[in-house]
Order: structure tokens, then C-alpha cells, then sequence
């Protein structure tokens, strides 16, 4: 494994746009659904919850399926014995899918996934707690496969180091972004235009600067893995 300045570049940009893509499934799914709709600010989402049952839960599990997504076709890209560049890809699209922030639901006891099975549950559960057990099952089947699988790739020098910088260093990246930019003066200026278009926000203009930077040095996410 050979990260270059290149590629890390690459992959932050990846993991925003994916983070964005989790959240951007939240509101279209809300769309399709009828949903009461919600307010998308940069990697966040103030959903409206006063639907009903079935379209919160479509809706809430739309996001948590798009990050889940992206990591089981990394997991089905380094299965066997994978190209150099597959590995790469799986590799990258497993890690910049962010799982730490899928699994701190488990010691926090909140998220998409616990919050779509207490109201699947609701109003007698089965017994007390049978959200977080199912919810956490969910999480665990979703996210240890394709994490075990990118971790047996990283290799062997340095490979518990290695993985724990990809699998922490982008978790605390995304909380501190989501914590400076939903600040409420710039919750205000991420929904404000710089062109007085109500289509083109500063949130906008911001995920397709973010798509263009990422069009422009995504071929060195295949360089990861490569010959000495």
C-alpha cells in the first residue's frame, strides 16, 4: 500500500461525496415516499418525522443503504484474487464509506438504523431494548464483512496501524466538518445563494466543486495498490 499525497487527496474528496450521497438518498427517497420533507445542510439532514411510520422508516434507511452500498461492492471487489487495481478500489470504497460513523450507533444508541426499528416497533415493542438489539445486528452484519475483508488486504507492514488511520482518521474528519459547519450562521450561508438562484446554494456550488476536484484526480485511487 502506497498512499500518495495524490490519492489522499482523492479519497477525502470520495468520502465527502459520499457522505453527501447518503444524505441526498434521505431526501429524494422522502420525495418518493410523499414524506413531510426535511431541510439538507452539508453532510446533515434535519428530517421531518411526523410522517407516517412507513414512510419515516423507508426514509430513514435510505441513507444507512447507500453508505452500505458502497462498502459490499468494495467487499465483492477484493474477493478472490483481485487485480491491483480492484484492490485499490475496494479497499478505498470501503474506507471512505466511513463505517465508524455506521457503528457508533451502537454505543450511542442513535442513528438511522435504531431510530427506523423503534418505530418499526412502536408502540409495544417485544420487550425492552429489542430496537437497539435488532438495529445493532443490522449495523454488525452490514459493516464487520467488508471491513474484515479490508483489513486482511492492507498488508502486512504496519497493517493494524494502517487500517485503524483510514478506519478513525476519516470518522473524526467528517464529525469535526459536521460540527463547524452546523454552527447556525453557517446552517444560514450554506442555504444562501451567491448568484441569487434558489437552485444554485452555497451547498450546491460547494458538492459540485467537490465532484469536479474529484473528476480530476480520482486515477490515483488505482495507484494504491501497485508494484514496487
Amino acid at each position: 500500500m502506497h498512499p500518495t499525497l495524490r490519492y489522499l487527496i482523492a479519497f477525502l474528496l470520495l468520502m465527502l461525496l459520499m457522505q453527501e450521497a447518503h444524505e441526498i438518498a434521505h431526501l429524494l427517497t422522502d420525495k418518493l415516499v410523499g414524506g413531510c420533507g426535511g431541510t439538507r445542510y452539508f453532510m446533515y439532514l434535519d428530517l421531518c418525522e411526523a410522517s407516517s411510520t412507513a414512510k419515516v422508516i423507508t426514509t430513514a434507511l435510505a441513507g444507512p443503504f447507500i453508505t452500505y452500498l458502497f462498502m459490499w461492492i468494495g467487499y465483492f471487489m477484493l474477493a478472490g484474487n483481485p487485480s491491483l487495481r480492484q484492490k485499490s478500489w475496494g479497499f478505498t470504497l470501503i474506507m471512505a464509506a466511513v463505517p465508524l460513523s455506521r457503528m457508533q450507533s451502537l454505543v450511542l444508541r442513535g442513528g438511522d438504523e435504531l431510530l427506523s426499528f423503534r418505530r418499526m416497533l412502536e408502540p409495544n415493542p417485544p420487550f425492552k431494548g429489542a430496537a437497539m438489539i435488532v438495529g445493532s445486528l443490522l449495523i454488525l452484519l452490514a459493516t464487520v464483512p467488508p471491513l474484515w475483508r479490508a483489513f486482511k488486504n492492507t498488508g502486512h507492514k504496519n497493517r493494524i496501524l494502517t487500517f485503524a488511520a483510514f478506519l478513525i482518521l476519516p470518522y473524526i474528519i467528517v464529525d469535526v466538518l459536521q460540527k463547524l459547519l452546523l454552527k447556525p450562521g453557517m446552517k444560514v450561508t450554506l442555504l444562501e445563494s451567491p448568484l441569487g438562484s434558489q437552485s444554485l446554494t452555497w451547498l450546491v456550488l460547494i458538492d459540485i466543486a467537490l465532484l469536479v476536484f474529484f473528476v480530476l484526480t480520482y486515477r490515483s485511487i488505482a495507484a494504491l495498490f501497485r508494484q514496487r
